[in-house]
């Protein structure tokens, strides 16, 4: 990657943190998709006191329709979170390469989306502070993996 300036570089680091968010709620979506689809099927409440006539040919249709209506939407969020992904990897990889406090507050903040309040309260640090580490190790990363200012 190159970028023309430090805001730039910012900017990138922003997109990282929405992109990272919007792959945790598609990641979520997919473990509760099959619930949720499938309560769909059996949403109406059934009066067994009642004579029950059959009023379809094909009882398990419903089903294998919402099944197959699983497997599709499955697919088409795996895709989606994998180009996510891949978007987002070469920033994710210096931001990872990073095994001091500044990253840690890097990762905190960008991939797993927490607010700065949260990040200081995991690190243990104030919340002034981590923002100034957060600060320097972002202007770190710019000058040592894109030689810059």
């Amino acid at each position: 990657m190159n970028y023309k300036s430090f805001s730039e570089f910012k900017s990138d680091l922003s997109e990282v943190r929405d992109k990272s968010r919007i792959i945790k709620a598609k990641t979520k979506s997919l473990e509760t998709l099959r619930e949720d689809k499938l309560a769909t099927v059996y949403s109406g409440a059934i009066d067994y006191s009642k004579e029950r006539l059959q009023t379809s040919p094909d009882p398990d249709k419903a089903l294998i329709y919402v099944i197959d209506e699983i497997d599709r939407d499955a697919e088409k969020l795996i895709r989606q979170i994998e180009k996510l992904k891949e978007e987002i990897a070469p920033t994710v990889e210096f931001i990872e390469k990073r095994m001091d406090i500044g990253g840690e507050i890097l990762r905190l903040y960008f991939l797993e989306g927490l607010r700065m309040v949260e990040v200081a309260k995991r690190v243990s640090y104030s919340e002034s502070r981590t923002w100034e580490i957060w600060r320097k190790t972002i202007r770190d990363i710019y000058e040592k993996e894109f030689n810059q200012l």
